[in-house]
């Protein structure tokens, strides 16, 4: 309904409203003349007769109004819908976790939002000798290149249905995980919503999505990471989520 057409609608249950209260106004006149004398009879009749006339036009538009006092009605509570909807979205929890600490995580997350979950998993195990960091570990040489892009043992099909897409790693030198790029060049984020999250015994979060900006879509909308320790309750969990205002359908 357009904005003009729902202000001149308002307009007239307005003055249905009014009319509504001149008739209870007249029938209280009415009832006083049992009580008055000869010339008060005829002052509340004259008084009356002129309500009649307002009332008599107000009960022929009657019908009219409480059509349209209806349809306002409607159109508020589909207003109402439609904005419960908007706040909703479909969220998916995406994660890649080498030793445990960062699935436990987003499980949780997806649990408490109510979404979907993909792990990402790497198509060669990290053993424990790949995450001898600072020793030439398999880890270490990847986050030293760049364009290292570790193969994913199973892609998810397609991020079509979702709109946020809440993206879990471990730190590895400052850094996400190099397997975290394939997943974000795997993907089309246009018009995404993108929130990523990490686990570290204390390395910062601040930085490490940033090499993740440029490998997509420029539509793509990224919330500022957050670092959580394995120690997480679910009121520290439950308080991020609504601090990021996420809701899934």
């Amino acid at each position: 309904m357009k904005r003009t057409e729902k202000t001149a609608r308002l307009t007239r249950v307005s003055v249905f409203a009014s009319r509504l209260a001149k008739m209870s106004l007249a029938l209280g006149l009415v009832l006083m003349t049992g009580c008055a004398g000869e010339s008060g009879r005829e002052d509340v009749s004259k008084a009356s007769s002129s309500m009649d006339q307002n009332a008599s036009s107000t009960l022929i538009s009657d019908t009219e109004s409480q059509t349209e006092v209806s349809e306002l009605s409607q159109a508020v509570e589909d207003g109402h819908a439609s904005n419960d909807q908007h706040e909703k979205e479909n969220v998916i929890v995406v994660y890649f976790s080498a030793t445990g600490t960062t699935k436990e995580i987003a499980e949780r997350l997806a649990d408490q939002i109510g979404c979907d979950t993909f792990e990402i998993v790497p198509a060669e195990p990290y053993t424990e000798e790949d995450l001898d960091y600072y020793n030439d570990c398999r880890a270490d040489r990847e986050q030293e290149d760049p364009s290292a892009r570790p193969e994913i043992a199973q892609t998810l099909s397609s991020l079509d249905d979702y709109d946020t897409v809440l993206v879990g790693y471990p730190i590895w030198h400052g850094k996400a995980p190099r397997i975290i790029s394939t997943f974000m060049e795997s993907g089309d984020f246009s018009g995404k919503r993108i929130i990523p999250f990490c686990t570290s015994g204390g390395s910062s979060a601040s930085d490490s999505d940033q090499a993740l900006h440029d490998l997509v879509d420029s539509s793509a909308k990224w919330d500022d990471p957050t670092r959580f320790e394995a120690s997480a309750d679910d009121d520290m969990l439950q308080s991020w989520i609504d601090e990021h205002d996420i809701s899934a359908r």
